[in-house]
């Protein structure tokens, strides 16, 4: 299943939780060889853009902490509202006054800043987690391999339904060049149950079909989820047919 949440200017889902700065702690997955490598890595089409250079790069804090920002590594501005920070403002309700905590205090909210971007999960089916996490050596691999594959076809079908706008009021929609995002590979929950997932943090930030850097509109992301998640399974399933597992 795919989960998407959206992380704040200050890398944060809704329910609080530094989104960015648990990615940024790198895991590691001992290979069939028992060779420890790191589960991160840079995608999307505009990783090989010349003004990220990041395809086939090691993700770096210094680089994730500057496209969440809104620039590129080497600092050029990608986005008008690129390194704003969010202001923190009293809630007010219907009456115009401020809404008020239990202890009699006025409550308070984020609002502007440049989004970071979206945190899109994908989690194999518990059946896949559990043959995963009892494999050993080469059949390990290739079953992380069989989902990490599936998670690109996913991914790139997305990318091609990302639009972005331009003009007055952004009523003008045109197509991107693609979405650049860090994906982290996750071997169980954080209970350490069975749980094989792959965060996918998708960065605010994209370049259009004119060449221009700038944000992109999200709904396309919420309005193709189940059709990209379907695309997962079936393709996961087909991956693991091929590895000799039988599908009900």
């Amino acid at each position: 299943m795919i989960s998407i949440q959206r992380l704040n200017a200050r890398g944060a889902n809704k329910n609080g939780d530094a989104v960015v700065d648990y990615l940024m702690a790198t895991e590691y997955y001992t290979n069939g060889q028992g060779q420890a490598e790191e589960n991160t890595r840079w995608g999307g089409r505009l990783a090989q853009d010349a003004d990220l250079a990041l395809d086939g790069q090691p993700v770096s804090k210094e680089a994730m902490l500057a496209l969440a920002r809104g620039y590129a590594p080497s600092g050029m501005a990608l986005c008008k509202n690129a390194g704003e920070m969010p202001r923190e403002v009293v809630k007010v309700g219907r009456d115009g006054k401020p809404k008020l905590d239990k202890r009699g205090k006025p409550l308070t909210k984020l609002e502007g800043g440049h989004r970071v971007g979206f945190d899109l999960t994908f989690s194999a089916p518990k059946p896949f987690s559990v043959a995963f996490a009892i494999a050993e050596g080469k059949e390990r691999d290739a079953i992380l391999d069989a989902h990490r594959r599936a998670v690109a076809v996913a991914m790139d079908y997305l990318e091609d339904k990302v639009e972005t706008r331009r003009g007055r009021m952004g009523k003008e929609v045109i197509a991107t060049q693609g979405l650049i995002y860090m994906q982290a590979d996750h071997l169980a929950s954080r209970n350490q149950d069975a749980n094989l997932h792959t965060h996918t943090l998708v960065f605010g930030v994209a370049k259009g079909a004119d060449g221009k850097w700038g944000t992109f509109d999200a709904q396309e992301l919420y309005r193709h989820r189940m059709a990209a998640d379907a695309l997962y399974k079936n393709e996961l399933a087909m991956n693991m047919r091929e590895l000799g597992y039988g599908i009900t």
